[in-house]
């Protein structure tokens, strides 16, 4: 919604121009298809860690804590694998969103390489910055 306007202001933006109107008259279409693939790539890493899931739900308590930080072992054995992975996951997802939003913002005109100026926009500094920050959160 707060892309720049599609006017070639540049000579590499009048070079993008092809991709774009190549591009417009099946954005819906490439977008559907994309987040299909994209959601079926998560279900199919996510669904490959339903034991992780099943012990996270139906872990029981030890009854015996940890010397140092004084949790009970059963969370080392139960809740630790099922954190790692959301948070593994939640890194790829991070990850893989941070490209798809610089590429779609250099497509369409938000980041420019080469032309003199402003390099981004506000909106396209806004969005990378949101997604930096989710990921250094996650870190």
């Amino acid at each position: 919604r707060l892309r720049p306007p599609l006017s070639a202001m540049s000579l590499e933006q009048q070079s993008l121009d092809r991709y774009r109107m190549s591009v417009a008259p099946f954005k819906k279409w490439v977008l559907l298809a994309v987040t299909a693939l994209v959601g079926l790539i998560a279900g199919a890493s996510a669904s490959g860690q339903w034991r992780t899931w099943l012990m996270y739900i139906n872990g029981v308590p030890f009854g015996q804590k940890d010397p140092q930080f004084q949790l009970d072992v059963a969370f080392y054995a139960f809740d630790l694998p099922f954190y790692r992975f959301l948070l593994g996951f939640g890194f790829a997802a991070t990850v893989l969103s941070l490209i798809a939003a610089a590429l779609t913002h250099y497509l369409y005109g938000g980041l420019r390489i080469t032309s003199p100026g402003a390099r981004a926009t506000g909106a396209a500094t806004g969005h990378l910055s949101v997604l930096l920050g989710i990921f250094v959160s996650l870190k």
